[in-house]
């Protein structure tokens, strides 16, 4: 065992001299979201996705897209935000979700998020919002997993 781990490193070290250290994070990342996203992940991640997009009525499609305005912003927060509350996934899984290259928009939302303030009209129809949305997940969650 120990042998095929040294070999599994030396080869990991050609491939990074290789290709470069940006290449084999990538692509091990990619591993790292696939083995994690089994079935019940990507069925939850895609109610979710789909949960969202009804309630703020824009489509999957455009909420992953790159440039988007005003309703689909606040949307796409919306599924930052409950896609990790209720899987707890990593900001860069949340990205390559959303088809981002990186985690820092995942991390501003997440961030503003936490710093909303229900005396703003503007916030607490956000929070607002987002505790309908989180019941209707978790109901939606308890009915279909039988929780």
């Amino acid at each position: 065992m120990e042998k095929e781990v040294i070999s599994l490193v030396k080869e990991l070290a050609k491939t990074i001299k290789k290709v470069g250290v940006k290449k084999v994070y990538k692509v091990l990342s990619e591993i790292s979201v696939e083995s994690k996203a089994n079935d019940l992940y990507n069925d939850i991640i895609n109610n979710i996705i789909h949960i969202v997009c009804d309630s703020y009525n824009v489509s999957v499609i455009d909420i992953k897209r790159k440039n988007i305005r005003g309703n689909i912003i606040e949307a796409r927060e919306m599924c930052f935000i409950l896609l990790k509350k209720h899987i707890d996934l990593t900001h860069i899984e949340i990205a390559q979700i959303f088809h981002r290259k990186n985690h820092t928009l995942i991390s501003q939302t997440i961030t503003k998020f936490k710093k909303r303030d229900i005396k703003i009209k503007s916030d607490k129809m956000f929070l607002d919002n987002y505790n309908a949305l989180n019941k209707k997940i978790i109901n939606h969650i308890e009915i279909k997993y039988k929780l």
